[in-house]
């Protein structure tokens, strides 16, 4: 069998009788040429109507602004040999993307003066077109493997992964989430091959595992999954073959991230503890948008004929489902944390329709149809991720041009972090360990005002969200890891506010600097005569509650 083709195993019993996954493989073009031509039609079509679906999400405000935290991380590694976020401290391992993080390392270098985000997103989107081809060919051969019919098995695997908003969406984002899905298809191609006795194809499917672990930290345990479900239903010495590359891989990179970091595992596993009270409504709403509440009705048919493969994609899809409620889900529109469920169902759901019979072929179209209209509902949700880049990108331009402005505090430090050299004061503790050792738990911070003190960055930027629309009542919150930062701001006497910038409706950036900085007005503007810390000692309430903080109606106006 040629590399990148799969095989149609087939008994001679008789037309309808099911396929034997032992018996000789056979070529699909030798075995069904015809079949063959429309096959490669309908993965023409399905790729035609991802690249629809791909076409909404083109402009770049829709880059996630963390992918710039990678970037940066990147650049510092070509500069200066350290893979850490902020150089004037010590390292730390501010992103969950190692592979990714040193892949971007590579086109920066190359193109140093274009923006790396160009790259990143026409690399997830190759991906992600390559993801559901090669995993539409994985339905088809299962399918057949199992007496189904492998074409419509296919056409409702690309088809679902085509029409998925979540899928689309972070593949355009900048981030690693598409090449990590690409990964993980590219392993189960290789890694049902390897559960019939293929060590070759075992040896690739381990060593595309440790790839997988490498790109997100999920990655480690989904790899150790399959390789201890490998070890459990094939030949012993046919699973080493897999283990051995995956546990290699794996080690080296936890030898890395000890001896350079310090720690086994990234920053963020402590500045975003796992907190499965929001990991609910995450699973909640990706059941709702992602499987169409319904769309595992069409899994039924593969209850009792689930082959091994078919059997492990479930527990993959079951294991990170429980693990995104587990660790609290994710901020970040779409469900990105759980990308390999949704390849996972997607193939399962395309495989289980293509099998189904009678009354409950019905069934399972109808449960199709309902996938399909939640990812159209989905598009809504992923509308409040717009992320105003100008803003940002003009900001960071500008403080990396004011003299004495060495260190900046604030919370969205991707795009930001990459225009301005300085230091950052990660106030969500991602890239910062001090931070992130003293969060509790997601979404509720410890703050160390000492600390804050201590680093004493030159400006201060605070998000604040208007709640009305009325001139004259202007109430508005700040976001909840700002909250501390604005305390300790309350207290002392060291900061001024400067101005404000209008980011996004309904939401503008407060900028405060240290009493004794003068800004260029030429830069930054006439600082503003208005004593707004003063007016915030008087008129802010904070609400324990839901953790912000809110003016008393019509005693705060708006900052100016």
């Amino acid at each position: 069998m040629r590399a990148g083709e799969f095989a149609v195993c087939a008994t001679a019993t008789g037309a309808g009788a099911r396929v034997n996954e032992l018996d000789q493989e056979v070529e699909p073009e030798q075995a069904h040429q015809g079949s063959w031509i429309t096959l490669r039609l309908v993965l023409a079509l399905g790729v035609l109507a991802a690249c629809l679906n791909l076409y909404r999400f083109r402009f770049s405000f829709f880059t996630i602004d963390d992918s710039w935290i990678s970037f940066r991380i990147a650049r510092n590694w070509l500069e200066a040999g350290v893979l850490t976020y902020d150089l004037s401290r010590l390292p730390v391992e501010g992103m969950t993307n190692l592979l990714w993080t040193l892949l971007s390392a590579g086109w920066i270098a190359a193109w140093p003066d274009a923006d790396p985000e160009i790259v990143a997103r026409t690399l997830g989107v190759i991906c992600y077109l390559a993801s559901i081809v090669l995993l539409a060919r994985i339905a088809y051969r299962e399918s057949l493997n199992l007496g189904g019919n492998g074409m419509q098995a296919a056409a409702f695997t690309i088809g679902l992964c085509a029409v998925s908003t979540s899928l689309a969406y972070h593949s355009a984002s900048g981030l690693e989430t598409a090449f990590w899905g690409f990964l993980y298809v590219a392993s189960l191609e290789r890694y049902g091959l390897a559960l019939r006795g293929d060590r070759r194809a075992a040896l690739v499917a381990g060593v595309l595992l440790g790839l997988l672990a490498m790109t997100r930290p999920e990655g480690v345990a989904v790899g150790a999954l399959l390789c201890g479900f490998m070890l459990l239903v094939s030949p012993h010495r046919n699973a080493i073959w897999a283990i051995a590359p995956f546990a290699i891989l794996v080690g080296a990179m936890e030898w890395f991230r000890f001896t350079t970091y310090g720690e086994w595992v990234p920053n963020t596993f402590y500045a975003k503890p796992p907190t499965s009270t929001l990991g609910l409504p995450y699973a909640r709403d990706f059941w709702v948008y992602a499987l169409g509440i319904f769309g595992p009705i069409a899994m039924l048919p593969l209850w009792k004929r689930a082959t091994p493969f078919l059997r492990a994609v479930a527990c993959v899809a079951v294991f990170v489902l429980l693990g995104a409620v587990w660790s609290g889900g994710d901020w970040m529109p779409g469900f990105r944390r759980l990308t390999l469920g949704i390849l996972s169902f997607y193939l399962l759901i395309g495989v289980g329709v293509s099998l189904s019979q009678a009354k409950l072929r019905t069934a399972a179209w109808i449960a199709v149809a309902t996938v399909v209209m939640g990812n159209a509902a989905a598009v809504s949700q992923i509308t409040w991720s717009l992320f105003n880049r100008d803003v940002f990108d003009q900001l960071g331009k500008i403080a990396n041009q004011t003299p004495g402005v060495d260190e900046v505090a604030l919370t969205d430090i991707g795009l930001f972090g990459w225009r301005f050299r300085g230091s950052i004061f990660d106030l969500a503790g991602l890239t910062d360990r001090h931070l992130a050792h003293l969060h509790s738990e997601q979404g509720k911070h410890v703050w160390d005002e000492a600390y804050f003190k201590s680093r004493s960055p030159d400006l201060v930027f605070v998000l604040c969200h208007y709640l009305t629309d009325d001139p004259i009542d202007k109430r508005f919150t700040i976001r909840a890891h700002d909250v501390q930062m604005v305390r300790s701001l309350i207290r002392g006497n060291d900061y001024r506010f400067h101005t404000k910038v209008h980011y996004l409706a309904s939401t503008d950036i407060l900028i405060f600097r240290r009493a004794d900085l003068a800004l260029p007005v030429e830069l930054w503007g006439p600082p503003s005569r208005r004593d707004l810390l003063g007016e915030l000692r008087t008129a802010l309430a904070f609400d324990a509650s839901t953790r912000t903080a809110m003016t008393s109606p019509g005693d705060l106006g708006p900052p100016r």
